[in-house]
């Protein structure tokens, strides 16, 4: 049985709200004020809570800010019950993350239709994430293997050679089964990283309250950071004449990390799959509501089977090409606008080229 947490200061209408619900076949724990309901929160988890904005003490924004504030208690469905038509209140609430409200008077079935949909939607979404995140760790057990098996054979291979015989070695070998030791090593852990970090993006979709709250974030001053991206890149693949930068500032409503991220790894495979003294161009451009920024390259592009199976664990004409992580790296910049609201899309010809498109949201100064 369904479990609901009904909190109003009101005598009355709490209990007829507690008859309403029981009638239907839910379980009902009535509560008088705001500190009952986190008091209660602390030992159980309900399926929804129903709650009046207006109360002493403790007003129902106040609860909500807890229990959305609260791992244990975050993904909670909550419907507000107010006695005025007020659009900033409901806002607020809103923004706050209620899931819906109801105005005061209502009928038995308005409070029952409510109830029953966002339990539903609830139901939805956590069978919605479960798959994901399943899916997620069948990739993930599949994938780590073979990606991480090349790097490991190199260090595994040159450091038994070392620490078996080293004295048949004059200082120039070891020095370069070293220099193959610490390379191996650094791909290990830019892969590693990147594994992380799409974990992270699919446990973050899949709560919406983060997702919420991510949102709220603000990269100022675009150009600059796209800038000092690009002059590091440059200098990591010796290419400091190859990239061009058209930019337009603006603020973008993502957080700065999640913006440097985007374009490091779509800049990093502009430069990876072209050839050293092709051109790279990457251009900023603003629209009213969003910033489109792109990433030109002339390398050896992907066909239009490729970019429709684009995916986290896949790569491309493996056994031609040494470079890993072409997918991931695009998946992640993927993801990473969906977080946000944005936008991505891919236009490529084999041996030509290709160009990325990621669209995110703009914040009017």
């Amino acid at each position: 049985m369904q479990q609901i947490l009904v909190v109003d200061d009101e005598d009355d209408l709490r209990n007829v709200m507690t008859v309403i619900l029981k009638d239907v076949g839910y379980e009902v724990i009535p509560l008088e004020s705001g500190e009952q309901a986190l008091e209660y929160l602390k030992a159980a988890v309900p399926d929804l809570i129903v709650c009046d904005i207006s109360m002493r003490n403790l007003s129902g924004y106040d609860v909500l800010k807890v229990v959305r504030e609260n791992p244990s208690t975050s993904q909670i469905p909550f419907i507000f019950v107010s006695g005025v038509s007020d659009r900033a209140g409901i806002r607020r609430g809103m923004e706050l993350g209620a899931d819906d409200y109801i105005l005061k008077p209502f009928a038995s079935q308005e409070l029952v239709a409510a109830v029953s949909t966002r339990l539903k939607k609830y139901g939805d979404s956590a069978r919605s994430s479960e798959r994901k995140l399943e899916q997620l760790r069948e990739n993930i057990t599949l994938a780590l293997p073979h990606e991480f098996r090349t790097p490991l054979t190199s260090i595994l291979g040159y450091s038994k050679l070392l620490s078996d015989d080293q004295a048949q070695f004059t200082a120039d070998e070891i020095n370069k089964m070293g220099a193959a030791i610490h390379s191996g090593g650094e791909r290990l852990l830019r892969l590693l990283e990147k594994y992380l970090t799409y974990a992270q993006i699919e446990v973050i979709a899949a709560d919406e309250t983060r997702v919420r709250s991510l949102r709220l974030n603000r990269t100022s001053d675009v150009e600059k950071a796209i800038q000092t991206i690009a002059h590091i890149k440059s200098g990591e693949f010796a290419r400091t004449n190859d990239i061009t930068l058209k930019l337009e500032n603006a603020t973008l409503a993502i957080s700065p990390d999640s913006f440097v991220t985007i374009v490091q790894e779509l800049l990093d495979n502009a430069l990876k799959f072209s050839a050293k003294g092709t051109a790279v161009l990457v251009e900023c451009t603003c629209m009213p509501e969003t910033v489109t920024i792109s990433f030109h390259d002339h390398g050896r592009g992907m066909t239009t089977e490729q970019i429709a199976n684009i995916g986290a664990y896949m790569q491309f004409k493996r056994k031609f090409y040494e470079q890993q992580g072409y997918g991931l790296g695009l998946i992640i910049a993927k993801r990473m606008a969906d977080l946000y609201g944005g936008g991505f899309q891919i236009t490529s010809t084999e041996g030509v080229g290709t160009s990325v498109q990621v669209i995110l949201p703009r914040v009017q100064s």
